[in-house]
């Protein structure tokens, strides 16, 4: 088990948000308007309710199940956390939003025109095509603004986890989640890292980051858990 683990090492290291892809496509816009869910979390302004947690679950569960294939047992889907795991990217991505707004990190128009028309799911023959766009969104039953407004959240939650992970060391970060951000990163494209170590160590300053910010949220009584929901 931990050889296998070791060898696939560097998958655990990516941001979530690059094995959920968006806010966008989690079947947020096809959600019934009729249907009963319960809130597991909120987060500032931000809800999870138990039908969106389910299908962020169980798309990590599959991401997974395509890495490890045959050897994707009920025993290494228990190491893994997965449950756990994607409440806590949940979690942080909501916490993300509430620290950019605080800390004036925000997204351009330029900026998101430009992240929709790259988007491979909108081109036809390497360019963007605007009838693909409109049709996938009706699919989806998305409109073009409430699209717009997802995906603006997703590049801000994006552009923030690259800020933090780029200024901060384990050894430099405090655990108060009040640090200032003062720059903001165009590039937020991810690859697998290639150094496990280098990268544990990004990852322990991010999560100082987020469990200061869930601290402070919780204090100002703007941070709650619902975990009976989901158990």
């Amino acid at each position: 088990m931990l050889q296998l683990m070791q060898k696939n090492a560097k998958w655990f290291f990516i941001p979530f948000a690059m094995i959920i892809v968006s806010f966008v496509f989690w079947g947020i816009g096809s959600q019934d308007p009729t249907t009963s869910t319960e809130v597991v979390a909120e987060i500032g302004p931000y809800q999870i309710d138990s039908r969106n947690y389910w299908l962020t679950y169980e798309r990590l569960r599959d991401f997974y199940r395509g890495i490890f294939k045959d050897q994707f047992t009920e025993e290494l889907q228990k190491t893994l956390d997965l449950k756990n795991k994607a409440l806590e990217e949940m979690v942080d991505q909501r916490i993300l939003l509430v620290a950019a707004e605080e800390h004036g990190v925000t997204v351009t128009e330029a900026e998101l025109q430009q992240a929709i028309m790259t988007d491979s799911n909108f081109m036809r023959d390497g360019t963007f095509d605007r009838t693909i766009y409109l049709r996938t969104l009706q699919l989806n039953r998305i409109s073009p603004k409430d699209y717009e407004r997802m995906k603006r959240d997703d590049l801000v939650v994006a552009k923030m986890r690259k800020m933090i992970l780029e200024m901060f060391t384990p050894y430099e970060v405090e655990a108060t989640g009040e640090s200032p951000v003062e720059t903001a990163a165009q590039d937020t494209e991810a690859t697998p890292p290639e150094d496990p170590d280098v990268e544990r160590q990004k990852q322990t300053a991010f999560r100082a980051f987020i469990e200061g910010y869930k601290r402070k949220l919780t204090k100002e009584g703007k941070f709650t858990l619902n975990l009976n929901v989901i158990s």
